[in-house]
């Protein structure tokens, strides 16, 4: 049990150090499409790990259509 704990804590972690490098270094010519970093986010990357991400650049892309 713990060691899914942690498994989801890391990945969360992991998944807002990813929104952040790509907020801040690869899509500076577009400041819509920034993901906001806030416990859905959070949660999102955590559950769903890096395609979670994904689907949240994906969705706020679509919105921005």
């Amino acid at each position: 049990m713990l060691e899914k704990f942690l498994n989801f804590i890391l990945r969360g972690l992991m998944g807002l150090c990813t929104i952040f490098v790509v907020n801040h270094f690869v899509i500076t010519d577009f400041p819509l499409c920034d993901v906001g970093m806030n416990l859905f986010t959070f949660l999102t990357s955590g559950l769903l790990g890096i395609p979670g991400v994904c689907a949240l650049y994906a969705i706020n892309f679509y919105v921005l259509l």
